[in-house]
């Protein structure tokens, strides 16, 4: 019998023996129970494996794999799940008839895959980048950015040639096989780059490991923070890392900015601050339209017109850096606000502000700011998300974070704003932090349309059940299984309205052609509220973010669809919240043929918005607490490592 022979249904046995070495190859240990036997050594044998199971892969219906190696049963386990699902160790070999009857009931059916067995498994392009970060790091740093983006778009356009799934799915999971064999930024930018062409396996801990990694620099160390912070939020990442993971990362790089700063004297007993002046920090400062900066410039006009204090806002650019940049594949980087005064003025609130260098962090603009607060002593300062900054000067007098999403915010600082809607959700923070978490829900003044819009002016139709789709990060939120729930919609009386940043609104149409005849893509809307007027339903894409527009649609009377995650969900609610997209679009369809329940689901909508405004505390609320708070009189915890 030749292996031609063989049944559908079999297994294949990974005998790794170190006697092996790199000689690696098939042989068929036992006919006529369909066994297949790879003989291999522990070091090389990945690619060989896989060149030969795509060789038999059309033999098999069902498989069972099994090894007698535990650490090549990790690996395959590790990075090709899909492959190897339930992978077998077994130390006794040869395998006995017991144990090739029990493997036998188990095979488990084989993930289909078209195959070219013309095509190379793996290309000579990922060759020639694997090798790239097989160099010395010195010549694989930042600085050789170009030719890093030209082997990689050889790689990604060899990829798209290829007619071979197998092999596609091979060489993007190998990027994260490989990752730890190659120099410190082989291993970051091959994970980053598996991650971006859809591998879901890649480890978040070992992500969030590399923040503490002293192999690189502390600023390269933040940059990284920064990307898989930015991964998490346009939900690239399968798994959420949880509060401590993010927290410990932050801190210790914190720290170490402080360590090398030293001690920045001792901190202002209140009676010594100035009760008039406060400082605002935030990372990235800029414009209204922007929700953190919309957060900061509320903050500041209450500041400036309820508490009449001085303000002084300091964007600090520290989000998203260029500093400490190295190589990671499609890296986000962040915008710088242009503003070129030192003071603003924002619906009559007049302040100071400073905008520190595209260089941030550092220490020489840092050790500039703690100057500047030894000179004006400020009775406390606000943060706005998160800064490096605001936290090292809680050493001198006491700073709250006010988070920009739904969630704990990560800080050394005194205090931390959570919202009271989900207070009994905040994640476990260190004992020590505890006593300044304020349960505090303030939201923005209610936002009204500074014009008139029709449907016309966007095409829209008068009579179909309008669903908008908003957003300035649509291009990372939607995808395929979006777009499908939109398509899937039970109905001929809808259409859908994309609104804010989606470049890739043409292609889904191409991939998608009814698509076209049922949307349509207006782009930015200044005036939100007049546009949102104009839609019965707002549709919001899986994400993070999006609290404040969801906020102005219940404010308008239009429902808000969401999943159970994120800044609209905190706003819409449990009623307006879903934990699939198919029961959301199930949803969608029955108003959409029932008039009635849309009507009802709209009352619904402002009600929520009614019961929010109830229970919402004021700016001063927050100044208050502040001031009153347990914190207010002792310096924060940045030195202490509990």
């Amino acid at each position: 019998m030749t292996i031609a022979d063989i049944k559908q249904t079999g297994i294949i046995l990974i005998d790794c023996q170190d006697s092996v070495g790199d000689d690696v190859y098939f042989n068929t240990a036992d006919p006529q129970s369909n066994v297949l036997v790879f003989n291999c050594g522990t070091k090389g044998y990945v690619e060989p494996l896989l060149s030969a199971l795509r060789t038999h892969y059309v033999k098999f219906n069902a498989v069972s794999f099994v090894t007698n190696n535990a650490g090549i049963h990790a690996e395959l386990t590790q990075f090709f799940p899909e492959l190897f699902r339930g992978v077998h160790l077994i130390h006794r070999l040869p395998l006995s008839k017991a144990d090739i009857a029990q493997l036998m009931s188990v095979a488990v059916a084989l993930p289909a895959f078209e195959l070219k067995l013309a095509e190379p498994l793996v290309s000579a392009e990922f060759e020639r980048l694997k090798s790239f970060f097989l160099l010395d790091e010195r010549l694989t740093d930042i600085a050789e950015h170009e030719s890093i983006s030209q082997l990689t778009a050889a790689f990604i356009a060899g990829l798209q040639g290829q007619k071979c799934a197998f092999s596609v799915y091979v060489q993007i999971r190998l990027l994260n096989f490989y990752a730890n064999r190659l120099n410190k930024y082989g291993e970051v930018y091959f994970k980053s780059l598996s991650l971006k062409l859809g591998d879901t396996n890649v480890s978040i801990l070992h992500l969030w490991q590399l923040v503490s990694d002293s192999r690189f620099t502390l600023n390269q160390r933040y940059f990284i923070y920064n990307q898989l912070l930015s991964l998490e939020f346009n939900g690239a990442l399968k798994n959420k890392s949880d509060f401590n993971t993010r927290f410990t990362a932050y801190s210790n790089v914190v720290r170490e900015f402080a360590l090398q700063l030293g001690p920045p004297g001792a901190f202002f007993d209140k009676e010594e601050r100035n009760p008039d002046i406060v400082f605002v920090f935030i990372a990235q400062f800029l414009s209204p339209r922007h929700a953190p900066s919309k957060i900061v410039l509320e903050t500041i006009k209450a500041l400036c017109l309820s508490a009449n204090k001085q303000v002084v806002l300091i964007d600090t650019c520290e989000l998203l850096p260029t500093s400490g940049a190295l190589p990671w594949y499609d890296a986000a980087y962040g915008s710088r606000g242009q503003y070129n005064a030192e003071t603003l003025t924002y619906e009559g609130a007049r302040f100071n502000y400073l905008q520190l260098s595209a260089g941030m962090p550092n220490l020489v603009e840092i050790s500039g700011v703690i100057e500047l607060i030894k000179t004006y002593k400020p009775y406390f300062t606000i943060t706005v998300g998160e800064s490096i900054t605001a936290d090292i000067i809680s050493q001198l007098v006491p700073n709250v974070v006010v988070p920009t999403v739904s969630r704990l915010p990560h800080t050394l600082s005194q205090y931390r704003v959570f919202n009271k809607r989900f207070i009994t959700n905040a994640d476990e923070v260190p004992e020590c932090l505890q006593p300044g978490i304020l349960s505090i829900d303030m939201l923005p003044e209610r936002a009204l349309a500074q014009s008139e819009l029709t449907r016309d002016q966007f095409r829209i139709p008068r009579d179909k059940v309008v669903l908008a789709v908003p957003g300035n990060r649509l291009d990372a939120e939607i995808d395929d299984n979006f777009i499908s729930m939109l398509l899937c919609i039970s109905s001929d009386r809808y259409f859908v309205v994309f609104a804010g940043v989606f470049n890739d609104y043409e292609d889904y149409c191409k991939r998608f052609p009814v698509l076209r005849s049922i949307s349509v893509f207006v782009g930015y809307q200044e005036d939100f509220p007049a546009f949102i007027k104009l839609v019965d339903i707002y549709v919001t894409p899986p994400r993070v973010g999006g609290g404040l527009t969801a906020l102005c649609a219940l404010s308008m009377a239009v429902p808000v669809l969401t999943l159970k995650y994120g800044d609209a969900y905190s706003f819409a609610g449990e009623l307006f919240a879903f934990n699939t997209l198919s029961e959301m679009g199930s949803v969608i369809s029955t108003v959409c043929n029932d008039f009635t329940a849309l009507d009802a689901l709209k009352s619904n909508a402002l009600q929520r918005f009614v019961e929010l405004e109830a229970l919402s505390d004021k700016y001063t609320d927050l100044f208050d607490n502040v001031v009153n708070g347990p914190m207010f009189n002792v310096a924060s915890v940045v030195e202490r490592r509990d």
